[in-house]
């Protein structure tokens, strides 16, 4: 049997709208179509919670998007259908949803020019089985996670068949029941005459296969009943020199202060005066997702270090809060970050970034590379260091 045209798919989605437009009668004939809906959608706001832009490959009208702004609002929706009419309701009905941009395409998701790397979140559901050919496949798999960003998803709610023979004649016989259940034999009949006429699905496997083939670092099943599955793909992240290296501070210096008895502990934070930092009580918590400069764990750090025990029992987020107007130690506090990335040694800048310090961190570097120790007698006066010897430190915490 020849298998439908693109031009015809086409023609009757245009003819059927409304129908598709709900999901109480545009995917009756498909099996757990709403707990798929959910299931794909929940996967990728979890894999993806700070998503900015998603893409909905044969969008039709619009009722994957919608879920997942029902889950992640004002995303940036970017729409694909070979139906024009289908994505005149999808446009209608998502703009309705969201205030972030919309954009529509018609047109066959391997032929419309989209930017790789453009997106967080791509849903396909039930429209991949239209594909044809392995060529057909490899290249539309290729092609979605070359738009994906790295640590974005695609997730996929289709029609599927089965590796073994046997077992695929057999799911095939009970979906044919499961429809027959509904609409009776005619209904059974029609069903599976236009399946065998449109659509070419392949196996969980194969596409599963297909990729962790193409780049995909990782691959889920979400649900599977019969012909039919939810499953999905993560693109990794990638890791810059630059993430790497300070990791690799980061851990040096959470070491360093471990050892010398400034407790550490990791949780999340919200909006904090170094992002991703803050003191409280003489522990120094940080968030690994937002903080942004390894070297102010060891700023925070030098404000713990030169605390009298009273404060490090009360003092919580801003030491100035604490202080009166310039009691805050913050030149001495520099002077102790800059001992301790010596006896590290780390450079000055993983301190002192451009970022920080008012513009004044290539200043503050010179001075102290060229002896230019502005703070010293507080740091001498509180015994952790003798003047001759600085930056060697007698000892790192104040009594």
């Amino acid at each position: 049997m020849n298998k439908s045209s693109t031009t015809e798919i086409r023609e009757r989605f245009d003819n059927d709208v409304e129908r598709f437009a709900n999901l109480d009668t545009g995917q009756v004939a498909t099996i757990d179509a709403k707990i798929s809906l959910e299931l794909i959608t929940e996967a990728a706001k979890r894999i993806v919670p700070n998503a900015k832009s998603i893409l909905d490959v044969g969008c039709g009208a619009g009722n994957y998007s919608l879920m997942m702004l029902s889950k992640l609002p004002a995303l940036n929706c970017t729409l694909v259908d070979l139906s024009g009419k289908m994505l005149e309701k999808a446009v209608e009905r998502v703009s309705e949803e969201t205030s972030g941009k919309v954009s529509a395409f018609q047109g066959d998701i391997r032929d419309v020019f989209l930017p790789e790397a453009s997106f967080d979140i791509i849903l396909a559901g039930a429209v991949l089985h239209h594909l044809r050919e392995d060529e057909d496949w490899e290249r539309t798999f290729t092609k979605l996670f070359a738009l994906l960003k790295p640590g974005g998803c695609l997730m996929i709610s289709d029609l599927i068949t089965q590796d073994t023979e046997v077992l695929n004649d057999y799911t095939w016989e009970r979906y044919g029941d499961y429809l027959e259940g509904i609409g009776g034999k005619e209904y059974r009949e029609k069903v599976l005459a236009y399946v065998a006429k449109e659509d070419s699905p392949r196996s969980m496997n194969y596409q599963l296969d297909l990729m962790k083939e193409v780049g995909f670092s990782k691959v889920e099943i979400l649900h599977k009943n019969m012909c039919f599955g939810a499953f999905g793909g993560i693109k990794a992240k990638e890791v810059t020199e630059t993430q790497k290296v300070d990791a690799a501070n980061t851990k040096i210096i959470l070491d360093f202060l471990n050892e010398i008895g400034i407790q550490t502990k990791a949780q999340s934070l919200g909006n904090t005066v170094l992002p991703g930092i803050e003191i409280n009580k003489g522990v120094l918590l940080y968030d690994p997702k937002n903080l942004l400069y390894p070297g102010d764990l060891l700023h925070q750090a030098g404000h713990i270090a030169l605390m009298t025990e009273d404060e490090r029992e009360t003092i919580v987020g801003d030491v100035k809060e604490y202080r009166s107007p310039g009691q805050d130690n913050e030149m001495a506090v520099m002077l102790w970050s800059y001992a301790a990335l010596k006896h590290l040694n780390l450079k000055p800048e993983v301190v002192f970034h451009p970022v920080g310090y008012k513009g004044d961190a290539d200043m503050l570097i010179a001075s102290y590379e060229h002896g230019e120790y502005k703070g010293l007698p507080l740091l001498v006066w509180m015994g952790l260091c003798e003047s001759s010897e600085f930056p060697k430190m007698s000892k790192w915490i104040r009594d």
